[in-house]
């Protein structure tokens, strides 16, 4: 059985500013250990971006990043491990902008309170299509090469769908999606998206990034 968070959106403000103007942060909330969520969206802003985005002919198959060999990494389409489609156009620069802008009004205030920790930088932005079936296995975002993502940063885009929870096994947690909700999590966290049982489920998700780690052995 998942966990339930009881606790209230707590509604706090940021002493040390790192952005200009930005003087209080977003109600957020811990839902699980380390696992916060906040208003990332109004919900009108996901229905125009849904609505824009559903019709474009620039979906691809998403692809799983795998280890070949001690130092060699591939991707590939693998539908036992993830079924989605991600977006590969550049006709929505007018989404992405105001993405990046929750990033860094919202989201790195939100860490750099939380954590103690200031980043600077996300990448690796994307919107995600689920349809029915479509599902990813339990997977850390940080993987061996990909020791630069810090957290990961999910927005769900609707809710009009059966199934597609995001669960975390370690914590035993599932979130499940609300339009214009987003959670952030360490990238080490294995997480999996659930099997989208009716409807199509669309997410954008980003990572924020940082200095490799220091391999000290």
């Amino acid at each position: 059985m998942s966990t339930r968070c009881a606790s209230k959106f707590c509604s706090t403000s940021l002493s040390a500013n790192p952005v200009a103007g930005m003087n209080t942060l977003p109600s957020y909330r811990e839902e699980a250990r380390s696992l916060f969520s906040f208003r990332f969206f109004e919900k009108k802003t996901c229905r125009e971006m849904v609505q824009y985005v559903r019709h474009l002919d620039d979906w691809a198959d998403a692809e799983v990043r795998h280890q070949a060999g001690p130092q060699e990494f591939v991707t590939s389409v693998r539908t036992d491990t993830r079924i989605a489609n991600i977006l590969i156009s550049a006709r929505c620069s007018k989404w992405y902008g105001l993405f990046d802008q929750e990033m860094d009004q919202a989201v790195k205030p939100i860490i750099q309170r939380v954590f103690g920790i200031s980043f600077q930088e996300h990448s690796g932005t994307q919107v995600l299509r689920y349809p029915p079936g479509g599902h990813y296995v339990p997977h850390q975002d940080a993987m061996t090469d990909m020791r630069y993502r810090y957290f990961t940063v999910v927005c769900y885009l609707n809710d009009n769908f059966e199934g597609g929870d995001t669960w975390f096994p370690s914590l035993n947690h599932s979130v499940v999606p609300e339009t214009g909700k987003a959670v952030i999590f360490p990238s080490s966290f294995y997480h999996c998206a659930q099997p989208v049982i009716r409807g199509e489920k669309f997410v954008i998700v980003s990572w924020v990034i940082g200095p490799l780690p220091i391999a000290w052995i």
